[in-house]
Protein backbone atom coordinates (compact mmCIF):
# COMPACT_ATOMS: atom_id res chain seq x y z
CA UNK A 1 0.00 0.00 0.00
CA UNK A 2 1.62 2.98 -1.17
CA UNK A 3 2.42 5.65 1.89
CA UNK A 4 1.54 9.23 2.36
CA UNK A 5 4.81 10.88 2.92
CA UNK A 6 3.54 14.37 2.99
CA UNK A 7 0.60 13.91 5.60
CA UNK A 8 1.36 10.70 7.56
CA UNK A 9 4.15 11.79 10.27
CA UNK A 10 2.82 8.46 12.17
CA UNK A 11 4.43 6.89 9.12
CA UNK A 12 8.60 5.95 10.52
CA UNK A 13 9.65 6.27 6.16
CA UNK A 14 7.72 9.29 6.26
CA UNK A 15 9.61 10.83 8.73
CA UNK A 16 12.40 9.81 7.11
CA UNK A 17 11.20 10.86 3.81
CA UNK A 18 11.14 14.74 4.58
CA UNK A 19 13.98 14.78 6.68
CA UNK A 20 16.75 12.93 4.21
CA UNK A 21 15.25 14.43 1.23
CA UNK A 22 15.17 17.99 0.50
CA UNK A 23 12.20 20.16 -1.05
CA UNK A 24 13.15 22.15 -4.70
CA UNK A 25 12.71 25.53 -4.36
CA UNK A 26 11.51 25.71 -7.70
CA UNK A 27 9.20 23.19 -7.97
CA UNK A 28 8.54 22.15 -4.48
CA UNK A 29 8.93 18.52 -5.25
CA UNK A 30 11.26 16.37 -2.77
CA UNK A 31 14.04 14.74 -4.14
CA UNK A 32 17.24 12.46 -3.63
CA UNK A 33 19.84 14.91 -1.88
CA UNK A 34 22.63 13.38 -3.90
CA UNK A 35 20.93 15.18 -7.25
CA UNK A 36 20.99 18.64 -5.17
CA UNK A 37 22.16 21.26 -7.92
CA UNK A 38 22.59 24.01 -6.02
CA UNK A 39 26.22 24.30 -6.23
CA UNK A 40 26.21 23.03 -9.79
CA UNK A 41 23.46 26.34 -10.42
CA UNK A 42 26.08 28.42 -8.49
CA UNK A 43 28.88 27.26 -10.39
CA UNK A 44 26.96 27.83 -14.16
CA UNK A 45 25.95 31.61 -13.52
CA UNK A 46 29.72 32.03 -11.95
CA UNK A 47 31.17 30.52 -15.38
CA UNK A 48 29.14 33.06 -17.27
CA UNK A 49 30.07 35.49 -15.91
CA UNK A 50 26.44 36.39 -14.37
CA UNK A 51 24.73 37.04 -10.98
CA UNK A 52 23.05 34.25 -9.78
CA UNK A 53 19.17 35.73 -8.55
CA UNK A 54 18.53 36.17 -5.18
CA UNK A 55 15.62 33.74 -4.84
CA UNK A 56 18.19 30.91 -5.58
CA UNK A 57 21.23 31.65 -3.49
CA UNK A 58 21.33 28.71 -1.35
CA UNK A 59 18.59 26.87 -2.20
CA UNK A 60 17.80 23.20 -3.13
CA UNK A 61 17.75 22.82 -6.82
CA UNK A 62 16.40 19.54 -8.33
CA UNK A 63 17.96 18.13 -11.83
CA UNK A 64 14.86 19.26 -13.53
CA UNK A 65 14.72 22.51 -12.29
CA UNK A 66 18.51 23.02 -13.01
CA UNK A 67 17.93 22.58 -16.25
CA UNK A 68 15.70 25.70 -16.38
CA UNK A 69 17.54 27.69 -14.40
CA UNK A 70 20.66 27.24 -15.79
CA UNK A 71 22.11 29.53 -18.55
CA UNK A 72 24.30 29.30 -21.47
CA UNK A 73 26.41 31.43 -23.96
CA UNK A 74 25.55 32.31 -27.17
CA UNK A 75 27.99 31.35 -29.66
CA UNK A 76 27.22 33.70 -32.12
CA UNK A 77 26.02 36.76 -29.96
CA UNK A 78 28.01 36.27 -27.23
CA UNK A 79 25.32 36.74 -24.84
CA UNK A 80 24.41 35.05 -21.54
CA UNK A 81 20.55 33.06 -22.10
CA UNK A 82 18.63 30.67 -20.66
CA UNK A 83 20.09 26.99 -21.36
CA UNK A 84 16.65 25.93 -21.76
CA UNK A 85 15.75 28.08 -24.55
CA UNK A 86 19.00 26.80 -26.39
CA UNK A 87 17.71 26.56 -30.48
CA UNK A 88 21.20 24.88 -31.27
CA UNK A 89 19.29 21.57 -32.63
CA UNK A 90 16.58 23.93 -35.03
CA UNK A 91 19.82 25.26 -36.69
CA UNK A 92 21.52 21.80 -36.93
CA UNK A 93 17.68 20.44 -38.66
CA UNK A 94 16.92 23.52 -40.70
CA UNK A 95 19.69 25.80 -41.66
CA UNK A 96 23.54 24.45 -41.43
CA UNK A 97 23.00 22.45 -44.02
CA UNK A 98 22.21 25.05 -46.94
CA UNK A 99 24.79 27.61 -45.07
CA UNK A 100 27.33 25.30 -45.18
CA UNK A 101 30.74 25.25 -45.67
CA UNK A 102 31.33 28.31 -47.33
CA UNK A 103 29.01 30.98 -45.02
CA UNK A 104 30.43 32.25 -42.28
CA UNK A 105 27.34 30.94 -40.48
CA UNK A 106 27.83 27.18 -41.25
CA UNK A 107 29.84 25.98 -38.64
CA UNK A 108 28.24 26.79 -35.62
CA UNK A 109 29.08 24.76 -32.48
CA UNK A 110 27.85 25.27 -29.18
CA UNK A 111 25.06 26.83 -27.63
CA UNK A 112 22.52 29.34 -29.83
CA UNK A 113 20.33 32.39 -28.57
CA UNK A 114 16.98 32.78 -29.71
CA UNK A 115 18.52 36.40 -30.64
CA UNK A 116 21.69 34.28 -32.31
CA UNK A 117 18.74 32.03 -34.10
CA UNK A 118 17.57 34.70 -35.83
CA UNK A 119 20.75 36.71 -37.40
CA UNK A 120 20.98 32.92 -38.96
CA UNK A 121 17.42 32.89 -40.27
CA UNK A 122 17.88 36.53 -41.92
CA UNK A 123 21.37 35.12 -43.50
CA UNK A 124 19.56 31.61 -44.82
CA UNK A 125 17.14 34.18 -46.17
CA UNK A 126 19.68 35.94 -48.14
CA UNK A 127 21.55 32.82 -49.49
CA UNK A 128 17.78 31.66 -50.64
CA UNK A 129 16.94 34.55 -52.25
CA UNK A 130 20.25 35.03 -54.35
CA UNK A 131 19.75 31.48 -55.20
CA UNK A 132 16.29 32.57 -56.38
CA UNK A 133 17.83 35.37 -58.23
CA UNK A 134 20.77 33.54 -60.07
CA UNK A 135 22.11 35.09 -63.13
CA UNK A 136 24.59 32.26 -64.52
CA UNK A 137 27.83 30.29 -64.53
CA UNK A 138 30.54 31.12 -67.26
CA UNK A 139 33.47 29.16 -68.37
CA UNK A 140 34.99 32.45 -69.07
CA UNK A 141 35.44 35.96 -67.19
CA UNK A 142 32.39 37.51 -68.59
CA UNK A 143 28.57 36.85 -67.96
CA UNK A 144 26.66 37.43 -70.86
CA UNK A 145 23.81 39.75 -70.00
CA UNK A 146 25.45 40.74 -66.90
CA UNK A 147 27.79 43.41 -65.13
CA UNK A 148 30.00 41.95 -62.68
CA UNK A 149 30.50 44.56 -59.64
CA UNK A 150 32.43 42.61 -57.50
CA UNK A 151 34.75 39.30 -57.69
CA UNK A 152 34.15 36.97 -54.44
CA UNK A 153 36.98 34.36 -54.60
CA UNK A 154 37.59 30.96 -55.68
CA UNK A 155 34.77 27.89 -55.26
CA UNK A 156 35.40 24.91 -55.44
CA UNK A 157 33.74 21.21 -55.30
CA UNK A 158 36.98 18.77 -54.54
CA UNK A 159 35.07 15.52 -53.58
CA UNK A 160 34.28 13.75 -56.55
CA UNK A 161 30.52 13.62 -57.90
CA UNK A 162 28.48 11.38 -60.56
CA UNK A 163 27.85 14.24 -62.82
CA UNK A 164 29.49 17.27 -63.97
CA UNK A 165 25.73 18.73 -63.45
CA UNK A 166 25.93 17.35 -59.95
CA UNK A 167 29.25 19.92 -59.50
CA UNK A 168 27.78 22.68 -61.45
CA UNK A 169 24.58 22.62 -58.89
CA UNK A 170 26.85 22.72 -55.94
CA UNK A 171 29.18 25.40 -56.66
CA UNK A 172 25.88 27.25 -57.51
CA UNK A 173 25.21 26.79 -53.90
CA UNK A 174 28.72 27.50 -52.26
CA UNK A 175 28.38 30.66 -54.74
CA UNK A 176 25.23 31.77 -52.94
CA UNK A 177 26.69 31.10 -49.35
CA UNK A 178 29.45 33.58 -50.22
CA UNK A 179 27.24 36.24 -51.06
CA UNK A 180 27.53 35.61 -54.94
CA UNK A 181 24.56 35.17 -57.69
CA UNK A 182 26.95 33.93 -60.73
CA UNK A 183 30.12 32.31 -60.75
CA UNK A 184 32.75 32.59 -63.93
CA UNK A 185 36.15 30.29 -65.23
CA UNK A 186 34.22 27.38 -64.80
CA UNK A 187 37.02 24.39 -64.49
CA UNK A 188 35.43 20.94 -64.03
CA UNK A 189 37.50 17.53 -64.38
CA UNK A 190 36.63 13.65 -65.15
CA UNK A 191 38.42 11.20 -63.49
CA UNK A 192 37.92 6.93 -64.20
CA UNK A 193 37.81 4.51 -61.47
CA UNK A 194 38.33 1.11 -62.33
CA UNK A 195 37.03 -1.76 -59.93
CA UNK A 196 36.59 -5.37 -60.22
CA UNK A 197 34.28 -7.86 -58.74
CA UNK A 198 34.13 -11.70 -58.74
CA UNK A 199 30.51 -13.90 -60.11
CA UNK A 200 29.41 -16.79 -61.03
CA UNK A 201 29.29 -17.35 -64.52
CA UNK A 202 27.75 -20.81 -64.66
CA UNK A 203 27.78 -24.68 -63.59
CA UNK A 204 29.80 -27.31 -64.66
CA UNK A 205 28.51 -31.02 -64.87
CA UNK A 206 28.64 -31.70 -61.75
CA UNK A 207 26.70 -28.43 -60.44
CA UNK A 208 29.86 -26.83 -59.54
CA UNK A 209 30.24 -23.05 -60.11
CA UNK A 210 32.98 -20.98 -62.49
CA UNK A 211 33.89 -18.03 -62.01
CA UNK A 212 34.29 -14.70 -63.84
CA UNK A 213 35.85 -11.47 -62.95
CA UNK A 214 33.91 -8.24 -64.58
CA UNK A 215 35.39 -4.90 -64.61
CA UNK A 216 32.87 -2.05 -63.07
CA UNK A 217 34.08 1.55 -64.75
CA UNK A 218 32.87 4.52 -62.53
CA UNK A 219 33.38 8.27 -63.01
CA UNK A 220 33.88 11.28 -60.58
CA UNK A 221 33.50 15.08 -61.49
CA UNK A 222 35.01 17.77 -59.48
CA UNK A 223 35.41 21.52 -60.56
CA UNK A 224 35.85 25.16 -59.15
CA UNK A 225 34.75 28.54 -60.13
CA UNK A 226 34.89 32.03 -59.27
CA UNK A 227 32.30 33.53 -57.38
CA UNK A 228 30.82 36.97 -58.08
CA UNK A 229 27.78 39.36 -57.86
CA UNK A 230 26.73 40.29 -60.66
CA UNK A 231 23.27 42.44 -62.19
CA UNK A 232 21.43 42.76 -65.18
CA UNK A 233 22.82 45.11 -68.36
CA UNK A 234 20.07 47.39 -68.95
Amino acid sequence: MAVNTELDWGNPFAISFHLVRPRCAGCGRRFYRKHNRRQSLRENYAAHGCELPAQWIDQNICPSCYNDLAVARCCLTGEAFPAAQNQYHRYVTEFRGDLSPDHGYGGLTGALSPAGLAKVQAQHANVMALLAHWSLGAKYETLPGFRIVRRLGPVRQENGLDSMAEVQAELKRRTAQRGGNGYICFYWEKKIHWSSETYVRGYGPRGNPWYGTRHIRHDTFTGQAEAVQAVPIV
